[in-house]
């Protein structure tokens, strides 16, 4: 039994890890940061309208320039990738060996309930237009809600399952932002808006908190 436990443990540690400098937090960050202004300027009035325009002037450079902004964009958050990974390996890892992270951190029982709750509460939203209780735009404001809200649970099961205190409290904080979002009465663009900047300043916070420990204990311990 002790070594199961020990085994566990291991495993946790390995995994936490990952997670331990705060640089993947600051990444995903700067990512939702960018989900969410494209999301505020192509479901807005101007973006719409620059876009109806764009594809009737322009159809094929239109196409090829979205296509080639996606593909940068990948390509950018590839690159963060191996910039972090090269960080680590040069300074916060440089005498503790460097652990390949996993492809999927999350539970699938957390990925579940994740999707569960994305769904739910488009599908209620959805019923309680029908019925008359809700109207379109707070419908529509429930998809950017709901990406909130699936994100939330995603990073508190996560800080559950691998016991890292900030992610439970960087999902409290998304779930306060879906629950603004839902609230609140915004535009459809601007409740991407709010997803997008809430979102970076909530990981960004988390990641500079981690990484200001990570650094000191490097400073403090950087031959162990």
């Amino acid at each position: 039994m002790n070594n199961i436990d020990e085994i566990d443990g291991l495993t946790r540690r390995t995994r936490k890890r990952e997670f331990d400098d705060g640089l993947v937090d600051i990444l995903y960050g700067v990512f939702f940061l960018v989900m969410g202004l494209a999301g505020w300027f192509f479901s807005s009035a101007v973006g719409l309208r620059w876009f109806a325009i764009a594809m009737v002037q322009q159809r094929a450079i239109t196409i090829i320039a979205l296509l080639t902004l996606a593909l940068a964009f990948v390509l950018t958050m590839r690159g963060s990738r191996r910039l972090i990974e090269w960080i680590r390996r040069s300074f916060l890892w440089k005498e503790s060996g460097f652990v390949e992270p996993l492809r999927w951190q999350v539970k699938r029982s957390v990925t579940i309930a994740s999707v569960l709750a994305f769904l739910a509460l488009i599908l209620v939203a959805y019923w309680l237009m029908v019925t008359g209780s809700l109207s379109e735009e707070a419908v529509l404001r429930t998809l950017s809600a709901s990406v909130s809200l699936g994100t939330a649970i995603m990073y508190l099961g996560m800080g559950i399952d691998l016991r890292i205190r900030r992610y439970v409290g960087v999902g409290i904080a998304g779930l306060i932002l879906a629950a603004i979002i839902l609230t609140q009465a915004t535009s459809f663009s601007e409740s991407w808006l709010l997803v997008g900047v809430g979102w970076m300043t909530i990981l960004t916070a988390s990641g500079l908190w981690a990484l200001r420990q990570s650094v000191q204990n490097w400073a403090e311990f950087p031959s162990e």
